[in-house]
């Protein structure tokens, strides 16, 4: 030990040059929680669902709207109309509940919800048309 050193200073050099240095910069460390980004797979995962349940929807819709329209051009009755309309929240409030369970135990809700409401909008577009009752008169004549 030299007349300038002490026990607790760095022996490299002078007890001046053992003062603490700013740390060199480093990558940024990814968040951890809830705003990590999400990986391929899930992403990857969810896009399959929503894809497939919009198709089941587009085929529900055209099952309800050809199932509850009239045949032949006649006009809706108010009567086929809500009915038309009630299969079709009916259609809608089933094809959110997965995605309703889902955003409740998951961590990401706010991804789970809209993924939910890509996925039936085909229902919900219907839904909205089927306030007009022209959406209810079929042309099918058998």
């Amino acid at each position: 030990m030299t007349p300038t050193q002490t026990p607790w200073s760095d022996p490299s050099g002078p007890a001046s040059e053992a003062a603490p240095r700013a740390a060199a910069p480093s990558a940024p460390e990814p968040p951890v929680g809830p705003d990590r980004a999400w990986g391929f797979v899930p992403w990857f995962v969810t896009v399959v669902f929503v894809v497939i349940e919009a198709v089941l929807a587009l085929a529900a819709l055209w099952l309800i709207s050809f199932g509850d329209a009239t045949t032949c051009g006649e006009a809706a009755s108010a009567a086929d109309q809500r009915a038309g309309e009630l299969h079709l929240a009916v259609g809608a409030g089933f094809g959110l509940v997965p995605w309703a369970i889902a955003a409740v135990l998951g961590r990401r809700r706010t991804r789970i919800v809209v993924s939910g409401l890509l996925a039936v909008s085909p229902l919900l577009l219907g839904l909205y048309l089927g306030l007009d009752r022209s959406f209810w008169v079929g042309s099918f004549c058998f």
